[in-house]
């Protein structure tokens, strides 16, 4: 939702159904987000069962919790980042009885090599699965990094058989430059357009 501070916003269900996650962030404050990959999104899924208070999920499902940084929510072992979040705050949706909770990040626990030079996730390694609705799940696989976008620059991107694809920008004369994206499986590199001066940056 934001950069500074850094928040995270997430929704739970409608109130007629139990939710002990959501009643645990509000009586303390503090919750964990944990990445999801491949080596164990079956048993994530489980941990979406209605279980009684008294059982712990993370038994239930073969999750390890563990507790890092003296923090006082636990975090999932088994996952590649772990989030620390404080309660920020949260809003009751009258149409349909869910919950939003909006939360701080407090401090991210990854590997360095799970990092990438600009400084963003590289969900490639990480093997971070996305979930569409409430049960169908996929892998995230890096199509490519665009140029920034800027408002007086109008890029056209198209994808070719050659698995790069070609920016047809228009600058602000009517004069077009293009530039080769790279994507994954390609050797060109990737470009910043500075439309004033008809010039690519190299990134």
């Amino acid at each position: 939702m934001g950069s500074d501070p850094p928040l995270l916003s997430f929704n739970f269900r409608p109130d007629k159904t139990p939710r002990q996650t959501f009643e645990n962030i509000m009586n303390n404050g503090f919750f964990t987000i944990n990445h999801v990959d491949q080596s164990f999104f079956q048993q994530a899924h489980l941990t979406s069962a209605k279980y009684p208070k008294n059982i712990s999920e993370f038994n239930q499902v073969g999750l390890e919790e563990i507790f890092l940084e003296d923090f006082y929510a636990p975090f999932v072992k088994q996952s590649k980042v772990q989030i620390a979040m404080r309660l920020i705050e949260h809003h009751h949706i009258k149409t349909n009885g869910t919950e939003i909770v909006i939360g701080e990040v407090l401090f991210i626990r990854c590997k360095d090599e799970h990092i990438q030079d600009d400084g963003s996730l590289n969900y490639d390694k990480i093997s971070t699965v996305a979930l569409t609705g409430l049960d169908t799940y996929y892998t995230t696989t890096k199509l490519a990094k665009l140029p920034y976008a800027h408002a007086n620059a109008v890029a056209d991107v198209k994808l070719n058989e050659s698995t790069h694809a070609v920016a047809d920008v228009k600058l602000e004369d009517g004069t077009h430059e293009g530039a080769d994206v790279k994507l994954d499986g390609g050797t060109h590199e990737g470009a910043d357009v500075k439309p004033n001066t008809q010039t690519w940056k190299k990134t």
